[in-house]
């Protein structure tokens, strides 16, 4: 199995983070059409935060790199939208958040980022910069998400 992919699991829940979209006037979407594709793709419980392109959502046992390809290919044909999607599993993006070095550092939420890649390798091009002093910013990384704190 490629390191890129997971087993498929038996959780339920899922989070899609669809990259690049509503930033300025650039790939428009509205989160209540992001909904009913969704749904249309047969996920159930289908909740969006603000106009993020992040999404909660229900699906049988899946492996979520399959759910993401059917989620990108459903932007496309449906709504004629190009646009890299990720999807974890509720435990894997808890572990996300649990696994944020900065979190304690990080007294303004909206001043945190935390960028997603479902190749830890990928990561590997960081970890000179990581080990570098950014005061008053920070970055840490994880095996899923690189952490920035931009005070």
């Amino acid at each position: 199995m490629p390191k890129t992919q997971t087993p498929a699991t038996s959780a339920s829940r899922y989070v899609a983070l669809v990259r690049g979209i509503n930033l300025g006037r650039a790939k428009r979407v509205s989160m209540g059409d992001l909904r009913e594709l969704m749904a249309e793709l047969g996920h159930r419980e289908v909740r969006t935060l603000l106009n993020s392109g992040n999404v909660v959502f229900s699906a049988g046992k899946t492996r979520p790199e399959a759910i993401a390809r059917r989620v990108e290919d459903g932007l496309l044909e449906r709504l004629s939208l190009s646009a890299r999607v990720q999807v974890l599993t509720a435990e894997a993006f808890r572990a996300v958040v649990a696994g944020n070095r900065l979190a304690e550092a990080a007294t303004n939420p909206t001043r945190l980022l935390a960028a997603f890649c479902d190749d830890a390798d990928r990561f590997a091009t960081l970890r000179p910069l990581a080990s570098q002093d950014w005061a008053p910013e920070a970055l840490a990384l994880g095996p899923m998400a690189a952490y920035l704190w931009c005070p």
